[in-house]
């Protein structure tokens, strides 16, 4: 055996056993792209040694002093980044595959919710998920009237971070003086494709087909613009929607449907790099392009059209976003997105500083580092909406 084999096997040895310790530290470590640039430097030195050809050399020289900046960069955005998580009890309550809304939490199910930040307890909280699989909303549990109000949204609209009593659908339902029955429908990470397919499907209509009397209200951030773009990282199975010839949204599917699968797959490895998820909440959280803009307000139209079509002309859609300044978003894309979809003939409501006033908005939080609407913020964001719904 000479020693050009030799050197190939061990070559070939070196690669697979990093690829295997690659593999390990992504599933075992909250900062594995530190250590895989660590390992990377000290392979490109050693290759560098071993190597005779130059230009194979220089290569493993680039290579290794590329890989040390980066891991140095993503060992500090480690350090720096506090550990913030949510524990649900039972273990994966919250989540199961749905092939029309993507995701969703499991029918029947009281889960238990914790959010820790940097070891600090957040909020220690219950969601009750009825037999349909949406939030119970007690206050209305006996209301029997044909009238019903249904929510839309995302995590806003579902509550998080607070027990069944404090969502804004539950406080209509006990300031509404007609006493519909109130459907919530959002779920956290949600964005306006669910509200459309859970309407497009039959998902609405299994559940509130007894309703005569509909008002639907969805409620929604500037973060949903990428939501409908399929930027979400949790919502890799979610519907999906295009602009068809004449700007109307037309499903075509799921988000990872065909090669997106594998692309999905690789970013969600990706996002375990401090640096790649600093950038991509950058794309997250805006600027959004006109075209996702438009996509946007299509949808939010498809469904309101889509609702009248099930439940009658006669049936109310009311559109409400939260003013950018509550959540940190892009102020631009808002001004945008209001724009787009009053032009589809849509009145948009605002919960701005008429609703919440300011200048401290930390108050209508759940905690300093916990962005959600408190119980005080839902109730007065629910007086906003009982209001609103008067004729």
């Amino acid at each position: 055996m000479d020693r050009f084999t030799v050197k190939t096997g061990v070559l070939a040895a070196g690669a697979l056993l990093l690829l295997v310790a690659c593999k390990f530290l992504l599933s075992t470590t909250s900062s594995p792209f530190a250590w895989i640039g660590f390992i990377l430097f000290v392979a490109g030195i050693f290759l560098c040694v071993t190597l005779r050809t130059p230009l194979l050399r220089n290569t493993a020289l680039i290579m290794a002093f590329l890989a040390l900046p980066l891991a140095i960069i993503e060992l500090y955005l480690g350090w720096k980044s506090p550990t913030s998580e949510v524990i649900y009890t039972p273990d994966g309550a919250n989540y199961q595959p749905s092939d029309i809304l993507g995701y969703a939490p499991k029918p029947a199910t009281l889960i238990t919710a914790k959010r820790t930040y940097a070891g600090e307890l957040i909020y220690d909280v219950e969601y009750r998920i009825n037999r349909s699989g949406m939030r119970h909303t007690p206050a209305s549990a006996t209301h029997s009237t044909k009238a019903c109000i249904l929510f839309f949204g995302g995590s806003f609209t579902f509550g998080e971070g607070l027990n069944d009593t404090d969502t804004v659908a539950n406080y209509v339902a006990h300031m509404d003086s007609n006493k519909a029955r109130v459907f919530n429908f959002g779920y956290s990470g949600y964005g306006p494709q669910q509200m459309l397919a859970a309407i497009d499907q039959g998902l609405v209509s299994k559940l509130a087909g007894s309703c005569t009397k509909v008002t639907a209200v969805y409620t929604g951030v500037t973060q949903h613009i990428a939501r409908v773009a399929g930027y979400s990282w949790w919502d890799l199975h979610g519907p999906k929607y295009t602009l068809d010839k004449n700007g109307a949204a037309q499903y075509t599917g799921h988000f990872d449907d065909g090669l997106q699968k594998q692309v999905q797959s690789l970013r969600s490895y990706a996002l375990k790099s401090h640096i790649f998820s600093l950038l991509f909440s950058l794309r997250l959280n805006g600027y959004y392009s006109e075209a996702n803009i438009k996509l946007y307000a299509a949808i939010v139209a498809a469904a309101g059209d889509a609702l009248r079509a099930q439940f009658g002309a006669d049936t109310v859609f009311k559109v409400i976003l939260w003013h950018p300044d509550f959540f940190g978003e892009h102020a631009q894309s808002y001004t945008k997105a209001v724009a787009a979809l009053e032009k589809s003939g849509i009145p948009v409501h605002s919960i701005d500083a008429t609703v919440l006033p300011g200048p401290d908005l930390e108050k209508y939080k759940i905690h300093r580092h916990e962005g959600h609407p408190n119980a005080m913020t839902n109730r007065k964001v629910a007086a906003f909406v009982v209001d609103m719904l008067k004729p």
